[in-house]
Order: C-alpha cells, then structure tokens, then sequence
C-alpha cells in the first residue's frame, strides 16, 4: 500500500521556510524519509530546497563509503547531499551519548549554514514503541510520551520526526519497490543496547499499542503543560536578578500546580531534570500551610509572608574557563565571547553587589535580592571581578550573556511548548520558534 505523503508531511508548514534539512544514514528509515520528503517537495513545495546530511562518526571503517553512497543517491534525485565528520578523540566512556550530541551539533552547523531551521529525522512508530517501552521500565512519568513530532535544539532549529506513525516495513517496502538499497547498521543487532533487547521482544501489535499511548500521554503532557504555563504567567515574577516569587495563591493542590513548582525549581536551580515528583508534591502541600526553608534540587525555597521566594543554592557553584566557543554556565546561563578569552573566568559574584535598582525597592526583603545574586554569574579576569556577566564592564570585553532554563535549553520537546514559552516571559527573554506544525500537539496529528 503506497505511503499518504500528505497525511506524512502535509501538517509541517513550509509557506516561511525556503530550505529544509533532512539527516540520511543510509538506513532504511532515513533513505526513505528522503525519497518521500523529495516526492511531496516537488509536487507541494517546489521552491523549498533540500540538503540532506549524512554524519560520519569515524567509528567504523565503512562509514565513509557509507556516506558517499548516499552522496550518489542523493545526486541521482537532484538533491543537494553534505557529509559531516566528527572529529577529535573519542571519549572512552559514554560514547554513545557523545556521539548523539556530535550528531546534532553537526546536523545543527549544516542547517545553519543554509539557513535552515528544521532538520527531519526518521523516526518510526517502531523506534517510538522502544521508546516508551525503555521508558516504562524505568518507571518514567512524563517520558511515557516518548519522542514529540518536534523538539527544539538549542533554542534554534526545530528537529522533526514525521515518520512517528509509520511503520518500519512499510517504509522497507517502499524502497523495495523502487530498487532501493539500504544500509544495515550491526549495532542494531548487537544484544549489548538496551534498545535491541527490547525490540526484539516487542510483537506487532505491542508496537502499536505503545505508540498510540505515546500519543495520548503526549496530549496529557501538552494539557498539563499548558495549565502549569497559565499558573506561571499569573503567579510567577522574577523580581530580582536570580530571585522567583511565587505567590502561595499558586498552590491549589492541583496537579498543574506542583508542575508548575517543579519546573520553577529546576530553573532556578539550574537542572536539566524535573525535581523527584512525590517530594514536589509533599513541599506544594507544606508551602499551601505557611512558612518554611528548605532545599531541593538545588534551589533553595524560602516561604514568607511576603511570598515564596526560590533561588540557587550557594553550593557547587562553578568557575569556567571562557573559551570563543558558548559557555552554559551553571545550567542557568548561556556566555558568548566574541573572540578568544585569555584569562577570563565565569564565576558566582559571591561578594559583589547587586544594582541599586533591586535592593530599593521595599516590597523584596533585600536579604532575598543579595543572596540571590550572589549565586548569579559574574565575570572575572586572573581572579579579579570585572563585574556581572550581563553588564556594560562585560560587554565591553565582548562578551554576551542572557539566562536559559536548563530543562529546554538543549532538548525542548513540542509537548513543553507553551510552559518554555511562559517561563521566557518570567526571565524577560524573547519568545522561542513557533512550532513548525501546523496544529499543535493537542491538535488531530
């Protein structure tokens, strides 16, 4: 049975985009992803071009004549073909992760460098199922969603998965039928991976099961999301440089409630993980009752009369090197230099002392605003304060700096959206990309 290219691509919206990029292994999956995303451009879209990237790791000897096979392929089809090498030493231990981030940062650098901001991937129902499958065992809540149609990297360019409901055979009988030849990757038959072991063991109709509770979990995660971002854009201020004010009207002892804690709590502390859920959940309950002081997840939470006052703690605070590359300092802060840094430290500020502006004003007990600014990053020349890292001192060493949420900043899938969106507006950031789909996740995919 031929393959819906428009119920397959026919949600994205190309009508602002002039050039897409598309990830192409070899593989099955991505071989076709390229030959269907080429159909439906020349039929709908013909004025959006189409570079494919292949990302050689330099793991495997074939890997190159792997990537100069789908060069010919993609020469054949009229479409524009760009190989990526990761470079360097290999790091000998969690290699599997480093080669993923090596995967994206290249993919990213190739959008880029055609103006791109979305990269298809081939992901599958089958590669969904496993997902979710990995997930259960390991007792993750919100991650039973499995991958989103989308996910942001790096604040920047949109990864899209439009192969999430289409079946892996269905795509292998496409290429069959048009004398395609695939490459077959050996990790996916070696027992070592977690994610072979499961595939393995999942039936045809395991897959679809798990994939269609992926999507409901998905909607489920969107709505959560969506009424956490409506509690946060009523209840939550950042009045000072590092300090969040909750007001207590916020815990209502829903379920939106305690996510909208969670995630307040892993942005001020500076974590790319949600906080343990029970233990959100006892603290929502206790900050509802009245005053208290405790730490979690590196944030510390200061409930008073005035408010619920969350900031980082002082402990584990880094000092890093500034190099010319992006600095994310303390999972809270994004630092660029222009040029190469000698002798340029990001550090807490400790000592220094906040703006006027702040401690003035007599709603913020101006303990709150010292204590949390010290804990801000402030830049530092051989030990010497030059001053905040966002201040004229350290602009004028042409160095940027604008605070990030560590959850979203590497990885934002589409289900969080609206809550990254809500929390751009708590710390004065410009809004994120809008979705590259047409209807949101909440919509009929």
């Amino acid at each position: 049975m031929a393959l819906d290219l428009d119920r397959i691509f026919g949600g994205l919206d190309l009508s602002r985009r002039r050039s897409l990029t598309i990830a192409v292994s070899g593989g099955s999956d991505s071989l076709a992803l390229l030959l269907l995303l080429k159909s439906f451009i020349d039929r709908r879209a013909p004025d959006v071009s189409v570079l494919a990237v292949t990302v050689d790791h330099a793991m495997r000897p074939e890997a190159a004549a792997e990537a100069r096979a789908v060069a010919t392929l993609c020469q054949q089809i009229g479409v524009e073909h760009r190989t990526m090498v990761w470079t360097g030493t290999k790091p000998e231990k969690g290699l599997i992760a480093a080669a993923r981030e090596a995967r994206y940062r290249l993919l990213a650098q190739a959008a880029d460098d055609v103006g791109a901001d979305t990269i298809l991937v081939a992901h599958t129902m089958d590669d969904q199922a496993e997902t979710v499958a990995m997930r259960a065992r390991r007792g993750e809540g919100l991650g039973l969603a499995g991958m989103a149609r989308a996910t942001l990297y790096d604040e920047r360019i949109w990864l899209v998965r439009p192969l999430l409901q289409v079946r892996r055979q269905a795509l292998r009988d496409h290429l069959a039928a048009a004398g395609i030849h695939w490459i077959d990757d050996p990790t996916n038959d070696n027992r070592r991976y977690e994610r072979v072991r499961v595939r393995s063991a999942l039936e045809d109709n395991d897959v679809r099961a798990l994939a269609d509770q992926a999507a409901r979990a998905g909607k489920a995660r969107a709505e959560l999301g969506r009424q956490a971002a409506t509690l946060i854009a009523r209840f939550v201020t950042m009045p000072a440089r590092g300090l969040f004010r909750l007001d207590p009207a916020m815990f209502d002892g829903s379920d939106a409630a305690t996510h909208a804690l969670r995630i307040v709590l892993a942005v001020a502390g500076g974590t790319p993980r949600l906080p343990d859920h029970d233990r959100a959940t006892t603290l929502a309950c206790r900050l509802a009752a009245g005053p208290l002081r405790v730490a979690l997840s590196r944030a510390l939470v200061d409930a008073r009369k005035s408010g619920v006052w969350i900031r980082r703690e002082h402990r584990n605070l880094p000092v890093t090197q500034l190099s010319a590359t992006q600095t994310l300092w303390d999972g809270r802060w994004r630092i660029a230099v222009k040029d190469e840094a000698m002798g340029l430290q990001v550090g807490a500020c400790r000592q220094a002392r906040p703006t006027a502006d702040a401690a003035s004003r007599s709603d913020i007990p101006e303990s709150l605003v010292r204590a949390a600014f010290s804990a801000e990053p402030c830049i530092f020349r051989d030990g010497r304060l030059i001053g905040a890292a966002d201040t004229d001192d350290a602009r004028a060493l042409g160095i940027s700096a604008w605070p990030v949420e560590a959850l979203f900043a590497h990885f934002l899938p589409e289900f969080d959206l609206a809550l990254a969106q809500a929390l751009r507006c708590v710390l004065a950031r410009p809004a994120l990309p809008v979705s590259p789909w047409k209807n949101h996740i909440d919509a009929d995919a």
